[in-house]
């Protein structure tokens, strides 16, 4: 199991991305270039070289992340670039 918090493995709970979304944007819509500059800073690393990892073990790279948000409905594709939680998400992870 990777440890979801060590930046020298550069591996980021997928979990950890979608709660910096909520305390940070909120209700707001946001861009990809806005997740990657939040996400850069909080975890004092390029997103470009950084993985996530979700609670199955899957790792994904940043914009296999974003996909992967929309296609489970953590995140809503409001325009070509911009994004939205989606309120209505449940989390079905058993972690």
């Amino acid at each position: 199991m990777p440890d979801f918090g060590n930046k020298m493995d550069k591996q980021i709970a997928a979990g950890k991305v979608l709660q910096q979304i909520t305390e940070s944007f909120q209700n707001e819509e946001f861009t990809s270039n806005q997740l990657k500059a939040l996400l850069d800073k909080v975890f004092n690393c390029s997103s470009n070289e950084m993985k996530f990892v979700n609670c199955s073990g899957r790792e994904f790279n940043y914009v296999e992340l974003l996909d992967f948000f929309v296609t489970k409905g953590k995140l809503l594709k409001k325009e070509e670039k911009k994004y939205t939680f989606n309120p209505d998400f449940v989390c079905n992870c058993k972690h």
